[in-house]
């Protein structure tokens, strides 16, 4: 090999090496998918859904989309359990096999719509269900009418750490 074919795969090398370990950003748009943050889920169970305002019946028009960290995911998980606990701590015994949340039981699959409220606080829609027939849940949300413990759903707040509007299906 002589020495200008060694200096060109020399250059090439380093100009591959340079482009490579340079930081590239691309503008994206304002509904970029939570999802393209690099946070780690359980995507067989967890669905993140981006907030617009054709489910106006969720939060009202003061509310704007957000995103989720992981730190987020890790917060939703302990205010999902505290908020499951507490609601099956007040359920009377008659009632707790159509309304009780099992959670060794069921595997739930879960919803969540991540917005920012107008004094700026994130709050997260969680809504839950025991069992799908396809990946749809994945893209949109999915409302059904009874069903009971099978399906619930709540919002939390992530800046005050508490739940609220936690609401399980009627049993039919």
């Amino acid at each position: 090999m002589t020495f200008y074919n060694c200096k060109y795969w020399l250059t090439l090398l380093s100009c591959v090496f340079l482009i490579g370990s340079c930081k590239q950003t691309t503008k994206t748009s304002s509904k970029t998918n939570s999802i393209s943050q690099n946070i780690s889920f359980d995507t067989s169970n967890i669905a993140i859904i981006n907030f617009d305002q054709s489910i106006y019946w969720l939060f009202d028009s003061t509310y704007k989309p957000s995103t989720l960290t992981q730190l987020d995911i890790s917060e939703i998980e302990q205010l999902f359990n505290r908020s499951i606990d507490d609601y099956n701590s007040k359920i009377k015994e008659p009632d707790k096999k159509y309304f009780a949340i099992d959670l060794t039981k069921w595997k739930y699959k879960r919803q969540y719509v991540c917005v920012v409220n107008k004094d700026g606080e994130k709050e997260v829609y969680i809504n839950c269900f025991c069992s799908t027939f396809d990946n749809n849940w994945k893209k949109s949300l999915r409302q059904v009418d009874d069903g009971g413990n099978c399906f619930f759903n709540f919002k939390v707040n992530l800046t005050t750490k508490k739940y609220y509007d936690f609401f399980v299906n009627g049993h039919a």
